[in-house]
């Protein structure tokens, strides 16, 4: 049987851990200076990584809603 409030504590911890590097990231990029100095090569990279860490924060944010319907299913 699947420990659901273990898994549930990991998704969690790796969707907080997600979503501050996500932020940090998009802090970073918002800075006025982000166009001129950083070059446009990494500016891509950035988007694209903003991008997944995105979809991955959805992913894991379904995954938790739907764990903790099946812990209130065994309710």
């Amino acid at each position: 049987m699947i420990d659901l409030d273990k898994e549930l504590s990991q998704l969690a911890q790796k969707l907080k851990q997600i979503s501050e590097k996500r932020d940090k990231l998009e802090e970073s990029m918002k800075k006025p200076d982000y166009v001129v100095k950083v070059p446009e090569g990494v500016r891509a990279d950035n988007s694209q990584k903003v991008e997944d860490l995105s979809k991955e924060s959805s992913r894991l944010q379904e995954a938790i809603q739907k764990l903790e319907k099946m812990k209130l299913d065994d309710i």
